[in-house]
């Protein structure tokens, strides 16, 4: 009784410490009391070991654990309004391009514009002075034939009446009449001569063509004042004038 009583006394006393014979792990190579932390890829142990005649206690954990750090920044917030900022200054940016672009096409437009409504312009202005000139230049040579013809007839006239004045004898009526005629001619001169140098400004003096009109014309006055008949003379004006006018008729119809 006294054996069995031993027994039972002696497996209480090994329920109670279980881990009196449990053979103890390496200490850290440190020779500090510290706690050991031991990780794997699936089980972190960590035992922490006291001195003799203390209590030990085993940690386990079979889990990796996850650490957060806050630092009170919203970086995902922070980077939206970054790139949100970044878009509508480089939108900005692209819209003063354009708008720029637009201007300077527009005034280019505008330059060419007005560049080719001043070349209309003076085309139209030139075609109307040309056409002027032309008919400037036309009515001239009318009127000059018309006054070669005036002095070719007042000739004719006082020819004629010199041998009817003669046999009428009256002598003051001979003057009146020789008065009236050399008023009469000496103003077809003055319209012949004016309508010369009028018609002369016209021309220009270096080409062929003005130059034979020209001599047309101081022929044509020459005899009409020498009492020869001018009619071949003024045919000469018209036909020395119709190159020059038509020349001018075709610059006329180029700019139009």
């Amino acid at each position: 009784m006294e054996n069995k009583n031993q027994q039972e006394s002696n497996a209480i006393t090994k329920d109670t410490h279980p881990h009196k014979n449990t053979p103890e792990k390496a200490p850290p190579s440190s020779s500090s009391e510290t706690p050991s932390l031991n990780l794997s890829n699936k089980l972190i142990d960590q035992t922490i070991r006291y001195p003799e005649g203390k209590s030990q206690v085993e940690l386990s954990v079979t889990k990796t654990p996850e650490i957060f750090v806050s630092t009170g920044t919203d970086w995902v917030a922070f980077l939206g309004f970054a790139i949100t900022a970044l878009i509508v200054l480089l939108t900005t940016r692209q819209t003063i391009k354009n708008s720029e672009k637009l201007i300077r096409s527009q005034e280019d437009v505008a330059k060419n514009s007005a560049k080719e409504n001043r070349e209309i312009v003076k085309c139209e202005l030139t075609a109307n002075n040309r056409q002027a000139w032309i008919n400037t230049l036309r009515s001239d040579l009318a009127d000059y034939i018309a006054a070669i013809s005036a002095i070719w007839d007042l000739h004719q006239i006082k020819d004629g009446r010199a041998q009817v004045l003669k046999e009428c004898g009256n002598v003051e009526n001979n003057l009146n009449e020789l008065f009236e005629w050399s008023l009469a001619y000496h103003k077809a001169i003055q319209e012949s001569e004016r309508l010369l140098a009028k018609i002369k400004l016209l021309l220009n003096p270096a080409e062929d063509k003005s130059q034979k009109l020209t001599t047309s014309l101081e022929k044509a006055l020459d005899k009409a004042k020498s009492k020869k008949l001018p009619t071949e003379a003024c045919n000469e004006i018209i036909f020395a004038s119709q190159p020059i006018l038509k020349e001018e008729w075709e610059r006329v119809k180029s700019m139009s």
